[in-house]
């Protein structure tokens, strides 16, 4: 064999090793990470035995609604009134994002919308809130 040609054997023979090695560390690594984080929907509730993981999860098709609007938290008059005059969706999303500290993704998978929708109500919502409070401050 000549050396170029052996040298092509070699480096094919070494490629495809390192290849093969690689996807077994791979696999390797998905089975500790699943095997690491198992979710079993079917488990107990430990502070309800009769609840599983799986009955808390919302259905895709209903609409979340949190359980503590954000218009108990607020505090100052004027805060509350604009937040009132936002729409529903609207409380909805500033009350996820703000109260809950939740993404706007989180909510557009729950809500089966866009992200971007979520974050038009949430900045729509900011905005409408700010020109009440500057019309309010400036009277």
């Amino acid at each position: 064999m000549q050396s170029s040609q052996l040298f092509d054997a070699r480096f094919t023979s070494y490629v495809s090793r390192s290849i093969r090695y690689a996807a077994i560390d791979h696999q390797r690594a998905a089975k500790r990470f699943r095997d690491k984080n198992l979710l079993i929907l079917d488990q107990p509730v430990s502070y309800d035995p009769s609840t599983t993981y799986g009955d808390l999860l919302p259905a895709a098709e209903e609409d979340f609604q949190p359980r503590i609007p954000l218009s108990e938290k607020l505090e100052r008059k004027e805060v509350w009134d604009a937040f009132n005059l936002l729409t529903e969706k609207q409380r909805n999303v500033l009350t996820l994002v703000y109260a809950y500290q939740w993404k706007d993704t989180e909510i557009a998978e729950n809500w089966n919308v866009t992200q971007q929708a979520v974050t038009k109500l949430r900045l729509s919502g900011l905005r409408k809130m700010r020109k009440y409070l500057n019309e309010k401050r400036d009277r």
